[in-house]
C-alpha cells in the first residue's frame, strides 16, 4: 500500500513539473507589453454639446419613489413586544447643509450609479463639483449653478476610434488634491 502511495506521489510531481514547463514554454517567460492603438486630447467640457441637444430629446421627469409599507409582525417585521424599537423621534440635531441642488438624473439607466468629486474652494469662494451619472457628465459650481453639461460621455472620446460611439461603462470622477484638478 505504501509503495502505491509513493508511486502516486512521484507521478503527481512529474505531472506538475511537466505542466509548469509547458506553461513557461508557451509564455516564453517574458511579460507581454502592449502599446496604445491611438491617442487623442478630449475637448473642453464647456465646449461639449449638452446631452439633450445631442440625443434630440427633452429631459425626463422622474416621479418620486413610492413610500415603503409599514413593517408588520412576522419574518423580518417587528412584533408588538419589541423592546428595542424606537417609538418616538429623537431631538433635532441642528445640522444645516450649505448647498443642496439637483444634479444629473438617472437618465434612463437602472441603477443610476452616481459619482461626484468636489474640488477645494479658492480664495474667491469659487470651487467646482463634477458629477457623472452613467452616460452623462456635468460641472456645477459650489452654489449649485450648472456650468457645463450635462453632456454625453461619448462626446469626450470623439478623437478615439471605437470609443466615441458608445456610452458603455460606469465612469468615476476623482479629485487630485496634489495637482488641484
Amino acid at each position: 500500500m505504501q509503495s502505491r502511495n509513493i508511486t502516486n506521489l512521484f507521478a503527481g510531481l512529474i505531472l506538475l513539473i511537466g505542466t509548469a514547463t509547458a506553461v513557461s514554454a508557451q509564455t516564453g517567460g517574458a511579460p507581454t507589453v502592449s502599446r496604445p492603438s491611438s491617442s487623442a486630447v478630449s475637448p473642453n467640457l464647456s465646449d461639449l454639446p449638452t446631452a439633450h441637444q445631442s440625443q434630440g430629446e427633452n429631459p425626463k421627469i422622474v416621479p418620486p419613489p413610492k413610500p415603503l409599507p409599514p413593517r408588520k409582525a412576522g419574518p423580518g417585521g417587528s412584533g408588538t413586544d419589541e423592546k428595542t424599537l424606537q417609538r418616538e423621534q429623537g431631538p433635532h440635531l441642528g445640522v444645516h447643509s450649505k448647498t443642496s441642488f439637483g444634479g444629473i438624473g438617472a437618465n434612463g439607466y437602472i441603477p443610476p450609479d452616481p459619482n461626484i468629486a468636489v474640488g477645494k474652494t479658492d480664495t474667491a469662494g469659487l470651487g467646482y463639483i463634477v458629477q457623472v451619472v452613467n452616460s452623462q457628465i456635468a460641472v456645477f459650481n459650489k452654489s449649485g449653478t450648472l456650468l457645463s453639461g450635462p453632456s454625453a460621455l461619448s462626446s469626450l472620446w470623439t478623437g478615439l476610434a471605437g470609443c466615441s460611439s458608445s456610452n458603455a461603462g460606469d465612469a468615476i470622477v476623482q479629485y487630485d488634491a496634489a495637482a488641484d484638478r
